[in-house]
């Protein structure tokens, strides 16, 4: 295996960088000058797209007949061989090291290879194959991916709250939301405390128009410590609570807004809604003050915009509070 060069042939220039592109129908890895955009080098490799699993080429991810792979030929020494030459040109000392370099630079299929054997070779199997299956989706591979990890949770991926979490934003992102929104489940009955993947159960829950078990879950989600997961919990919220608001459905919205408590005030469209709804009991000053803390957290909230006369506040007066 050639060693790329370091510099561009053309103009000398040493900044040179690399990119995974697609080349009519194949992928490659290029290497590009980002002074006089010179090609300097190229690389398309075997590919392993199909699962991992005994018995199977780390090469191709061709099934192995005797000690002989049917797809690409390598037998299991040349197999591993080629792997160790790949680790080489990383500069790395092992598979998840190499892996994880190669896709920091931008050699996106060079680094597929290595997350690949390291799913077979290295210490840390669970750790590898999150990187086989993340190069996947970046390489927008996400039937590969969806493969990939479907084989894991039936295998030793079967008690791996990882595993199904991610086999579920898989199966959404492939169209299969039913399926998605199963495994999800399976993920919080093996780890209920991952608070982020309730949060983003929550959204989905939303999406497909199941409301009150969204509501259900955005509230746990909003009783935990994490702030990411916090974030999409009160994305969920104030979905529901604008939803609620456009069916005027009062009594709705003020449970809804007293379940949430202090957590209104942090989020604008929350506090707007709050605004609208003082302002419906009758409670002028109560909306105001309301209405002011949607306006700190967003000025250009556009329901700020739309509740400011209704509450009897003026654009030229935000200033004047």
């Amino acid at each position: 295996m050639s060693t790329p060069p370091l510099s561009c042939p053309n103009c000398r220039s040493a900044f040179v960088s690399w990119r995974t592109e697609r080349v009519g129908d194949v992928l490659c890895d290029s290497l590009s000058c980002e002074t006089c955009g010179t090609l300097c080098a190229q690389e398309d490799w075997d590919l392993p797209l199909d699962p991992t699993g005994p018995g199977f080429c780390r090469n191709c991810s061709g099934k192995r007949r005797g000690p002989i792979c049917s797809r690409c030929g390598l037998s299991a020494q040349d197999d591993a061989q080629v792997h160790l030459e790949l680790l080489e040109l990383t500069g790395a000392k092992d598979l998840l090291s190499g892996s994880a370099l190669a896709a920091e630079k931008g050699r996106r299929l060079l680094a597929l290879k290595l997350a690949t054997a390291a799913v077979y070779d290295s210490p840390a199997p669970g750790v590898a194959r999150l990187l086989r299956i993340s190069l996947l989706q970046d390489l927008d591979l996400l039937q590969a991916a969806l493969f990939e990890c479907q084989s894991w949770v039936r295998g030793p991926g079967e008690n791996d709250p990882h595993a199904w979490s991610l086999l579920g934003e898989l199966q959404i992102a492939c169209g299969k939301r039913g399926l998605g929104l199963q495994a999800l489940e399976q993920a919080l009955e093996l780890q209920p405390d991952d608070a982020q993947v309730r949060g983003r159960y929550a959204s989905h829950l939303f999406d497909d128009q199941r409301y009150a078990q969204a509501r259900e879950q955005a509230l746990l989600v909003l009783s935990s410590k994490d702030s990411v997961a916090s974030t999409l919990g009160l994305g969920v919220a104030a979905s529901y609570a604008q939803r609620l608001k456009g069916q005027r459905d009062q009594a709705a919205v003020e449970d809804l807004l007293e379940d949430l408590g202090h957590w209104v005030q942090r989020d604008a469209t929350l506090s707007a809604i709050q605004a609208w709804l003082f302002n419906q009991k009758g409670a002028q000053r109560e909306a105001q003050d309301a209405l002011r803390q949607a306006h700190k957290l967003d000025p250009k909230h556009p329901l700020v915009g739309e509740l400011e006369d209704l509450v009897g506040i003026k654009r030229w007066s935000w200033f004047g509070w």
